[in-house]
């Protein structure tokens, strides 16, 4: 006869310990799951699962989309309106010294300081130091510069959180594995900064030459290597005028010596014998030194009068030129800097995310 009491409680007992078996090996398998991580690092490469692999590669498009928009469109504007008001803030004291330079040029120590200069090969010295030392532009260059690098820095560091933010919400990673991520790629907010500042160091080390005759960019010796352009400019001014000079001294200077000659015969003639000769020569000299000056100086007011205008424009153009090429360099040098770091960014994610088991035996 069967025993219904003992074999309830056989089936009884085998359905719970089938039951608490099931139950643990659930239980196994979630805890498994939740200390699995999805994110490692092996050989300076992220690992991660590939359930988190597949969402990588899906919302890839998306974060390269993220990453321009950031990096790229949100830069550009602020960073170029950063550019123009501190370049154009450099050269504000600049333009004032232009009347001064005039003053100067147009003067007989200007014009014979300038010959001087021309002829040792030193013409950009007193366009140098009237232009640029007095108004303290290489200073002002290398402050306002870095206030254009404190802006694009600010720009970055905006970016790069906005791009963060974006990849946790749509990968739905915890704080720590997106730091382990950009930690390992190198994309983290203080590489990104070290990159930045490193590529934008030869401008602010050594001055970057631009495409051009007699064009040249910033920061070192600046105002020196603006001051060559200009001075060639003013140089050829001077040259132009001492062409124009030598025709009118021809007559001029001769009828100077002649007479300055004769009020020194007349002089000398108190002396017996040679005191005409002498007297002669000396006052030969004197009126020809004489009727040098007194030319230079009509010729240079003439000029000054005819052409002043016309020359403080010239330099005023030429500065301005010189200034839309800084202008134009460091725009292209930020927009070049940005477009890396954006192109970094992708390469790193493209390039030093791999798939691989994470649990030995998954």
């Amino acid at each position: 006869m069967v025993n219904h009491h003992r074999l309830f409680w056989s089936t009884f007992w085998l359905i719970i310990i089938f039951l608490l078996s099931i139950y643990i090996f659930a239980k196994y398998q979630m805890l498994k799951k939740i200390e699995e991580p999805r994110v490692a690092v092996i050989n300076d490469f992220v690992n991660v699962s590939k359930e988190l692999a597949d969402e990588i590669k899906r919302h890839l498009p998306a974060n390269f989309q993220k990453i321009d928009e950031e990096l790229l469109n949100k830069t550009q504007q602020p960073i170029e309106q950063s550019i123009e008001q501190q370049i154009n803030a450099s050269f504000e004291h600049v333009y004032k010294q232009i009347p001064v330079l005039a003053n100067f040029h147009y003067s007989l120590i200007g014009e014979y300081s300038e010959i001087a200069a021309i002829l040792s090969s030193k013409s950009e010295s007193e366009t140098h130091k009237i232009l640029f030392e007095r108004s303290n532009f290489d200073a002002n260059l290398e402050k306002n510069l870095e206030q254009v690098q404190k802006e694009a820095i600010e720009l970055l560091a905006k970016a790069v959180r906005n791009i963060n933010d974006y990849t946790q919400q749509s990968l739905q990673l915890s704080h720590a594995e997106l730091e382990l991520i950009n930690k390992t790629l190198a994309i983290t907010l203080e590489d990104t900064k070290q990159r930045f500042s490193h590529t934008l160091m030869t401008v602010r080390v050594a001055g970057v030459g631009v495409a051009g005759a007699g064009s040249a960019l910033l920061v070192a010796g600046s105002g020196k290597l603006l001051a060559k352009t200009v001075s060639k400019k003013a140089a050829t001014k001077v040259l132009t005028k001492l062409a124009a000079k030598t025709a009118v001294k021809a007559t001029g200077i001769s009828g100077g010596a002649a007479a300055g000659a004769a009020i020194g015969g007349a002089a000398g003639s108190v002396v017996p014998l040679i005191g005409n000769a002498a007297g002669a020569v000396v006052g030969g000299i004197i009126g020809g030194v004489a009727a040098w000056v007194v030319t230079d100086k009509i010729i240079i007011e003439v000029d000054e009068y005819l052409n002043r205008p016309e020359f403080e424009a010239e330099l005023k153009a030429l500065i301005d030129e010189e200034k839309s090429v800084m202008k134009t360099r460091l725009k292209e040098l930020y927009t070049n800097t940005f477009k890396q770091i954006a192109e970094q960014h992708k390469t790193a994610l493209k390039e030093k995310i791999t798939v691989k088991d994470l649990i030995e035996g998954k």
